[in-house]
């Protein structure tokens, strides 16, 4: 039991980082156990999303001119999940990148927390996540290359 009551405190933290305790419920708990059912898919979608607005999958990590990185923008507006960046930093380690290239950000910071203690509570399949998003890199940035060879 204390285990559990600690890993739903962890579930209301990442919906509230602030960590206000009127925040905390079992709905937000509801909704974790929904999306960790769906981790891998949702998690695609996500790239699927990423991969759209950028030409080529490096960019999506892009730090240029001062500005935020297409993920991290796409993070704070909510149109890709916490999840989702937790898996990435599992695969990719960016945030040590993001770390140097945003050294006097004011947001960074608290994203970043949230990605790295999250994701000590959030288990997924790393081989298969690996495995799935090496697929979609390939098809999606070859169906790119020969859009823009037959124009």
């Amino acid at each position: 039991l204390k285990t559990f009551c600690v890993f739903c405190n962890s579930v209301n933290f990442v919906k509230s980082p602030k960590g206000w305790l009127g925040d905390f419920s079992e709905e937000n708990y509801m909704e974790w156990s929904k999306n960790k059912q769906s981790l891998t898919y949702n998690f695609l979608q996500d790239m699927h999303f990423l991969f759209d607005q950028v030409e080529d999958f490096n960019s999506i990590f892009s730090l240029q001119n001062g500005k935020h990185p297409v993920l991290l923008k796409n993070i704070l507006a909510k149109r890709v999940s916490i999840e989702s960046a937790v898996i990435l930093q599992g695969l990719l380690n960016y945030v040590k990148r993001f770390d140097e290239g945003m050294k006097d950000d004011l947001i960074w910071p608290d994203t970043r927390r949230l990605i790295v203690k999250y994701a000590a509570f959030m288990p997924y399949d790393k081989v298969k996540c690996k495995t799935k998003l090496l697929q979609l890199v390939k098809e999606n940035y070859k169906k790119k290359k020969k859009s823009h060879t037959s124009e």
